[in-house]
């Protein structure tokens, strides 16, 4: 089986495997949580902001908004690599 080189770029979306109820009424749960990851990697910084700018315009521009956080790009000193991350939790329910 041939061995493939990782690209330079690309992005891992994670969605947690959980949710969480946030509101309840009637003691049943009326809107819940769930948190979500995108990570970012490249070997050029620059590439990782223009993903974020992408990536965040769609959850600001989402309606409502989807609040999140932006962590980086850090440096892997191993291999040079770059990753940022954004971290964010959405509301879904009735």
């Amino acid at each position: 089986m041939a061995s493939h080189p990782e690209p330079e770029t690309y992005v891992v979306l994670e969605r947690f495997n959980y949710d969480k109820a946030s509101i309840h009424g009637d003691g049943i749960p009326l809107y819940r949580d769930n948190d979500f990851t995108i990570r970012f990697y490249s070997n050029n910084p620059s590439t990782i902001r223009t993903l974020y700018k992408l990536y965040s315009a769609k959850l600001i521009n989402h309606v409502p908004s989807i609040p999140f956080e932006f962590n980086g790009p850090v440096i892997d000193p191993t291999d040079k690599s770059y990753s940022a991350e954004i971290i964010g939790r959405y509301t879904y329910g009735v």
